[in-house]
């Protein structure tokens, strides 16, 4: 009986280090890819949820998280659409530590320029931010590999000047209406 009982514990112990060992490696397996997560990954994670978002020199914007796409995300800020470039992202307040790869190849390399060009198509009227402010409202003309034009209504000539902004420069697009925001 003695047998039994020492047979009994060592098997124990055997099964409770083996639990150890399996615990241990799940949690370094989570570990490893939190530290492969994007915050593009985050982000899909939380679409339709609420995030403030820091841009470099023009502060902060609440929004619903919507549309996430290669170098840019889209979300509803109150009645208005944004379309943020992750290069001006400072910080990001409101993102658990969940991540959500994209489903279809195609659309996780949905470039910037793939989103702009969208938009030019549907004659979308923006405005234009930077670090400096606000550096056009208008309709998006024309998208080129590193600029974009918008045409800006001239007051009393009845026309439009053509405003060409690096997108180097771009930190946020907004709309008065939630056309680009769809997920």
């Amino acid at each position: 009986m003695r047998w039994d009982a020492l047979f009994d514990d060592l098997e124990a112990q055997l099964e409770f280090q083996r639990h150890q060992r399996l615990a241990a490696e799940a949690e370094e397996e989570s570990e490893l890819q939190r530290r492969r997560m994007t915050l593009a990954q985050r982000l899909r994670a939380h679409r339709g949820s609420q995030a403030r978002v820091r841009l470099s020199g023009l502060g902060s914007v609440e929004l619903t998280v919507g549309a996430v796409g290669e170098g840019w995300f889209a979300g509803l800020a109150g009645a208005q659409s944004c379309l943020v470039l992750s290069s001006a992202v400072v910080a990001v307040e409101g993102l658990s530590l969940r991540g959500r790869p994209e489903e279809g190849r195609a659309r996780a390399s949905l470039g910037l320029s793939a989103a702009l060009v969208g938009l030019a198509r549907d004659r979308a009227e923006i405005s234009v931010h930077t670090s400096e402010g606000e550096a056009a409202r208008g309709v998006l003309g024309a998208v080129g590999a590193d600029h974009i034009d918008v045409l800006v209504r001239e007051t009393g000539a009845g026309g439009a000047l053509r405003r060409t902004v690096p997108l180097d420069a771009v930190l946020m697009l907004r709309s008065a209406a939630a056309d680009f925001v769809e997920g």
